[in-house]
């Protein structure tokens, strides 16, 4: 049974796991007390155990007793060659404090397996700690700040891999909240920032992450067939942003779930979350959560061939891909004249079909920072600048900019303005929505360009199947507010009201409608 098929009954608060699989695991190393003998998974443990996160210690031992939590507790554990001999691989793992599994539904926390799945999603490739964030002794966690403290700075290759060498510090001191206090035996890095964070009180380093609307992209462990679908069978991602002056916020979950705190344990940045992660749903949830209905209603009218040869709407030829990219035009982009114009295409389904397909990438899931990038490479001087042009799964052109009034898309072939990105990645269990607040109004379309460019991303999914380094974590430089950049001509402070409104009812907020069902 998956996580998807869990009961959708009321959750049942649940406390600690028994007792009695702690013993189990103290007897499979030796029983009667003796030092179990070394390895990661013990020394996980106890670190766990001492820095005061015993649920979570207790239930990686009962997931540990599932082949697919051997599997990825294994790859975590693994150790690489540098050249300073073998070291631990790099990771980062969002921990839930004690208090937060007090709600995790017991439908969940007495299936091993389906625990197994839910806290795969918890661990990052790569240790994400922001370490050009300065904070002070025995503080952490929260917004901005220029007061004293200790700062190191990120090279670029940290930057840009999301992937740092490791470091080894002390076991961090008990804490009956779940979460001890890192500083007390840490020596202060050097070369000190312009940047700071202003700390929480409980807290110690910081997660490296963008800063709001920018999100930064991490991808996890969670590889389950029956919760990810994405292209080449590569694992589901995590989003999270820094909203202003905030603690660091994970995206697309049904209730706020932020970091309260941070640890550094050997390879691993221990990332202490106020609440239990929830993997993506579907297309629908997603849209329905952010109340699209607009867009629903309309690709409800579009008629697709379904993998079971029968004919389904637009969106349930959605959910079948295997990865793609959704620019979704919000409810209020359909205007009276859009809507008008939409109805003069009635019983044309080609026109229907091909301006809903002007609107997603087929086969490649992109991801905002990469299509952040690649506006801030559109008008760029540099010749050296690398560019790649993504095609609509019509086959027409897809076109990016970037300025301070944020991230646009549009058609090179379209005369329609380009519309503005308001909510960023949006995750499913099968690819991306990116939020948009214009319709793409493009009825033409390339059947060989479509095709060629869908051949080229399965190509690519294939290839690049186990990337794991996290995309979003150098921050962006925006060009000047232009006319043609933006398609608008907004100014930066036109744009930072707009932003501020949203953060109101932000991805952190869906309603994710699926089997497993999180307390609010």
């Amino acid at each position: 049974m998956h996580l998807r098929k869990a009961t959708k009954s009321l959750p049942v608060l649940l406390s600690l796991l028994p007792s009695v699989v702690l013993a189990q695991y103290n007897q499979s190393y030796g029983g009667d007390g003796d030092a179990p003998p070394p390895s990661f998974l013990q020394d996980y443990i106890d670190f766990l155990n001492r820095s005061g996160y015993t649920s979570l210690s207790n239930a990686l031992i009962q997931v540990n007793q599932t082949q697919s939590g051997q599997e990825w507790l294994a790859s975590m554990g693994e150790q690489t060659q540098n050249e300073g001999g073998e070291i631990g691989s790099p990771w980062t793992v969002f921990a839930p404090n004690n208090q937060a599994f007090e709600s995790v539904p017991d439908s969940v926390t007495q299936n091993a397996t389906l625990l197994s799945e839910l806290l795969s999603y918890h661990v990052v490739y790569g240790n994400l700690h922001n370490t050009s964030a300065i904070r002070r002794k025995n503080r952490g966690g929260g917004g901005m700040s220029t007061t004293d403290g200790y700062s190191s700075t990120v090279t670029p290759s940290e930057t840009s891999s999301g992937s740092f060498s490791a470091s080894t510090s002390s076991d961090a001191g008990q804490s009956s909240s779940g979460g001890g206090d890192p500083t007390s035996t840490d020596s202060p890095p050097s070369n000190p920032s312009a940047f700071a964070f202003r700390e929480h009180p409980t807290s110690g380093l910081q997660l490296l992450s963008s800063v709001y609307p920018n999100t930064t992209i991490g991808r996890t462990l969670l590889n389950d067939s029956d919760l990810v679908q994405l292209e080449g069978n590569k694992s589901q991602v995590l989003a999270w942003t820094r909203r202003g002056n905030e603690n660091v916020t994970v995206l697309n979950q049904p209730h706020d779930v932020t970091v309260v705190n941070g640890i550094q344990w050997r390879n691993f940045f221990v990332a202490e979350i106020d609440g239990i992660l929830t993997p993506p749903g579907d297309v629908t949830s997603a849209l329905e959560a952010v109340n699209d209905t607009a867009l629903l209603t309309f690709a409800s009218q579009i008629q697709a061939p379904l993998n079971n040869g029968s004919d389904g709407s637009a969106i349930e030829f959605l959910q079948e891909a295997r990865g793609f990219t959704l620019f979704a035009p919000a409810s209020e982009a359909f205007t009276n004249d859009i809507n008008q114009t939409i109805q003069q295409l009635q019983g044309n389904q080609t026109a229907l079909a091909e301006l809903l397909q002007n609107h997603y990438i087929n086969g490649s899931t992109v991801y905002s920072p990469t299509l952040t990038q690649l506006g801030v490479n559109s008008s760029s001087s540099d010749d050296n600048v690398s560019s790649t042009t993504y095609y609509s799964a019509a086959g027409e052109p897809f076109t990016f900019s970037y300025n301070s009034s944020g991230l646009f898309v549009s058609h090179g072939n379209s005369y329609f303005p380009a519309a503005r990105v308001t909510r960023p990645d949006i995750l499913v269990d099968n690819g991306v929505i990116h939020l948009i607040d214009g319709v793409l109004f493009d009825t033409e379309g390339n059947s060989d360009a479509a095709s060629s460019a869908y051949a080229s991303a399965t190509a690519a999914a294939a290839q690049t199947s186990t990337d794991s380094y996290a995309i979003g974590t150098a921050s962006i430089s925006a060009p000047a507010v232009t006319t043609s950049a933006g398609g608008d001509g907004q100014t930066s402070s036109e744009y930072g009201a707009s932003s501020t409104e949203s953060l109101a009812a932000t991805p952190s907020s869906f309603r994710i409608r699926r089997g497993l069902r999180l307390p609010v």
